[in-house]
């Protein structure tokens, strides 16, 4: 299937495939490198390398506990630049790797490795909504730049996820947040994408245009090119929206009792209205998310979903805004509009699962690693579990309709723990895994 896809390009992390194997020079960070240097410098794309002043900005990770040093950083600001790195990197059997956003928790901007020409995307962020009201984005862009510059010029919105810094490897992904139960994932709405392929070409992929290579970014889109600018549709911004949070604590039992219900909910009786996920930790589980719809009608909604399982909304925090209000509100003190590299860093392991179905017993067996180990492990995890699927716009979309993978997935998981600033202890990756590993949740899910 999609056999004529042969490129081994790489975008948002998945490095560039060559023929022969990695200089032994290039790979050791720090030594000089003027053979993909000077390609570059010839080729007038902005380059830095060890030596130079901003070197450590460049190259600071999200993830502190994974560190890695490339051969040389692109500062793109246009597609020229992108078509230097790919070029100069192949000539010199160098791995290519994009970085948008910089939010990996695997460091994957970085490459996942020493020795990669990092592609540095971000000073090429601008939005524009057109007359026909799709959007021209770059691929440097920030999901808060996007939303705030969609809606500031025509009242606009794609769906997207609520972190702000966040790059455009989100969209590549497929792109999920607090809008997919309504609106379906980011890559839904692309109808578009201008790439650098693995020969330096720059090439339009649509429904239309290289179809194969249209299908295979969306949901797999750091294999196969560097985008370079996307083309949206997008969706009149609500003017209603209400977030909530719902906490309680749940001991064992109940917690176990709640997760089941949290999956036939899903599955059954959720309303597209309605974007939820439980968040679990050593103190208590929170439901929160948003609803398009009112406050009242949220309070409903949350009322015959909860009051079953003894859980009490009176003292929920239940707040009716708009669009931008609940980016705002998630955003918490970052700000919306970001369009620099982060400040923001921490230092932690992190996993996921997405799941079909798991079974009573599996989530009593996560429940019982929760109340017996989990609680009293002094450390700052916490557990996501989100609805993914089931009765959802996302699932609505078929599994072969583009290479995103997961639509069947009814609930998305995120174990992640942080040690804060200090340097993560292996005591760590046996927690997790342990915990990941107890609720047996069976063949069908999908682990990275």
């Amino acid at each position: 299937m999609r056999s004529n896809i042969i490129l081994s390009l790489a975008l948002g992390g998945i490095p560039l495939a060559v023929s022969k194997p990695l200089p032994e020079a290039a790979s050791k960070p720090g030594t000089s490198n003027n053979t993909v240097q000077g390609c570059l410098n010839a080729a007038k794309a902005p380059v830095a390398v060890s030596s130079s002043l901003d070197w450590s900005d460049d190259i600071r990770p999200y993830n502190s506990r994974l560190q890695y040093t490339p051969a040389v950083v692109v500062t793109a600001t246009d597609v020229s630049h992108v078509q230097a790195a790919v070029k100069c990197g192949a000539q010199y059997n160098l791995k290519v790797t994009a970085r948008g956003g910089g939010h990996s928790y695997s460091s994957a901007g970085l490459g996942g490795e020493n020795g990669h020409v990092v592609v540095w995307l971000d000073e090429m962020y601008g939005v524009t909504l057109n007359s026909d009201n799709t959007a021209t984005v770059q691929a440097g862009a920030r999901l808060g730049h996007i939303a705030t510059e969609l809606f500031d010029q025509g009242g606009r919105a794609i769906s997207h996820g609520s972190c702000p810094g966040v790059g455009m490897g989100h969209v590549l992904h497929g792109g999920f947040g607090f809008s997919s139960s309504m609106y379906g994932l980011a890559e839904d709405w692309i109808v578009e994408a201008t790439v650098v392929t693995a020969d330096g070409k720059v090439v339009k992929a649509s429904q239309t245009q290289n179809t194969d290579l249209f299908w295979a970014l969306r949901g797999a889109g750091s294999s196969f090119g560097i985008v370079t600018e996307f083309k949206f549709n997008t969706f009149a911004a609500p003017s209603v929206v209400t977030w909530f949070k719902v906490t309680s604590e749940l001991k064992k039992d109940k917690l176990a009792a709640a997760l089941v219900a949290l999956q036939k909910y899903a599955q059954n009786d959720k309303p597209l209205e309605l974007n939820m996920r439980a968040v679990v930790t050593a103190d208590s589980t929170a439901f929160d998310g948003l609803y398009y719809g009112t406050a009242d009608q949220t309070r409903a909604v949350l009322k015959k979903f909860l009051s079953p399982l003894g859980i009490d909304v009176g003292g929920a925090t239940i707040t009716q805004t708009d669009w931008i209000g609940q980016l705002e509100h998630y955003a918490g003190t970052a700000g919306l509009d970001e369009t620099g590299p982060q400040s923001l860093s921490d230092t932690f392991y992190a996993s996921s699962l997405m799941t079909k179905t798991v079974s009573n017993a599996g989530f009593s067996a996560f429940a019982d690693y929760y109340q017996n180990t989990a609680k009293s492990t002094d450390s700052g995890w916490f557990v996501l579990i989100d609805v993914h699927g089931g009765k959802t716009k996302t699932a609505q979309v078929s599994n072969t309709a583009t290479s995103y993978a997961h639509r069947d997935k009814v609930l998305m998981w995120q174990f992640y723990d942080s040690s804060g600033g200090n340097a993560y202890p292996k005591s760590g990756y046996k927690f997790l895994g342990k915990w990941m590993s107890s609720h047996q949740i069976g063949s069908d899910q999908i682990r990275d």
